[in-house]
């Protein structure tokens, strides 16, 4: 009797694992989903950011074709302007494929 009893427990703690692995798996794969969609609208948000920099303002869409271009025909000022620019272009760039 004793022994019905114990198999009995451990089979519903067998049931209550496999259910609690299976709740944490659903978790896992609701918060990788979400995290993943937070990072598209960061990714999104960075190259608007760069985008409205280069389409509201002459001058930085300017340097930075220019600095395409020729780097070296850049004054010590556009080199630094062109030089922020790029690091951004670079910043979205590396999101986009650590993500």
């Amino acid at each position: 009797m004793a022994f019905r009893i114990v198999t009995i427990f451990r089979m519903h703690a067998a049931i209550a694992t496999i259910l609690t692995l299976a709740y944490l798996a659903i978790q896992i794969r609701e918060n990788t989903k979400a995290v993943r969609s937070e990072s598209r609208g960061r990714i999104s948000g960075n190259f608007q950011g760069f985008s409205a920099i280069l389409g509201g303002n002459k001058d930085a869409a300017s340097v930075f074709t220019r600095g395409l271009a020729d780097f070296g025909s850049l004054s010590a000022e556009e080199k630094m302007q062109f030089l922020f620019l790029f690091s951004m272009v670079i910043n979205v760039a590396y999101d986009m494929h650590r993500d």
